[in-house]
């Protein structure tokens, strides 16, 4: 009973990895890709502070991420779009992030949309590959390897 727990565990944790690696691979790619993408103009509609808690044995730590929403249009149609960014944008306290949100992204200020050609839907204000775009697939990389190493031990 014990072989197949931990072989269905190793496997869970070798597809969950895959799927990082698959997905933070493709989010890495259209950052990359968005720095060549049209832009238009743009109004902030809102913005809003999103708190996150990570917590370990030792402490609990707070983190701060921004959320924006905005309205673009590319052609004749209009679109809503909610991203700042490919990557993580995370602050440490709520002063840092709201004094960013007010100086970058206050209700009613006009911004740069970048947004996917064939599919203006998709669409960032801050486009470009960032090193927080390589954390998802180096997590998923980690869960191959234990996962490989679970199925091993079997």
């Amino acid at each position: 009973m014990g072989k197949i727990n931990s072989k269905y565990v190793a496997l869970l944790f070798f597809f969950a990895g895959i799927s990082l690696i698959l997905w933070g691979t493709y989010t890495s790619y259209q950052a990359l890709k968005s720095n060549n993408w049209p832009k238009t103009e743009g109004v902030i509609i809102s913005n809003f502070i999103s708190e996150l808690n990570s917590t370990n044995r030792y402490s609990t730590n707070m983190s701060y991420c921004p959320n924006v929403e905005y309205s673009y249009q590319v052609g004749k149609k209009q679109y809503t779009g909610r991203r700042i960014t490919f990557g993580n944008k995370r602050f440490s306290s709520r002063e840092l992030v709201q004094n960013y949100l007010n100086q970058k992204y206050a209700p009613g200020i006009i911004v740069k949309v970048y947004y996917k050609p064939s599919s203006p839907d998709v669409s960032v204000l801050d486009p470009g590959f960032s090193l927080s775009n390589i954390i998802i697939p180096v997590f998923g990389l980690l869960f191959v390897l234990v996962g490989k190493t679970l199925n091993k031990k079997n």
